[in-house]
């Protein structure tokens, strides 16, 4: 009978081992970007808020030696964030006037699996602004899935 039960056993580590060996490797996929969405809205005389879609003549970051938008007209900006510092400059170009908007965000170092190592979450996100904005509200401060409006900008 004691042979019988540890047969058992046996099997069950054949089997758990057989199962995890075909497992299929860990998804690497994240959630949280390192992207800012932007949008721009207005306000009528009524008080109701409008996406507002904005040609702008060119947009760039502080960091990066390329344009990220130019002679592009979008109601919804993706901008990426510089993950290996606390804060990303942009700068919004509009009739050869340029503005900037600083996006300054916490960033939460995690691990999603041996496999995947280590990626950042960006997090409390707040700006400060110069320009022809009558406002920037943090609408999301934590960055997470592309297309969720994190900040909207007022004209």
């Amino acid at each position: 009978m004691s042979q019988m039960k540890s047969g058992w056993h046996l099997w069950l580590l054949i089997f758990v081992l057989g199962w995890s060996a075909c497992a299929p490797d860990p998804s690497c996929s994240d959630i949280y970007l390192p992207y800012v969405t932007a949008s721009f809205y207005t306000v009528n005389d009524a008080g109701v808020e409008a996406v507002e879609a904005v040609q702008l003549d060119s947009l760039w970051a502080d960091d990066a030696d390329t344009l990220l938008y130019a002679d592009t007209t979008l109601s919804i900006y993706g901008l990426y964030v510089n993950p290996e510092a606390a804060s990303t400059t942009y700068h919004f170009c509009l009739n050869d006037t340029c503005n900037s908007v600083t996006f300054m965000y916490d960033r939460k170092e995690y691990l999603i699996s041996p496999d995947c190592g280590p990626r950042f979450r960006f997090q409390n996100l707040t700006t400060e602004f110069e320009g022809f904005y009558d406002s920037v509200i943090v609408n999301k401060p934590e960055l997470t899935l592309l297309g969720e409006v994190n900040v909207k900008i007022y004209r």
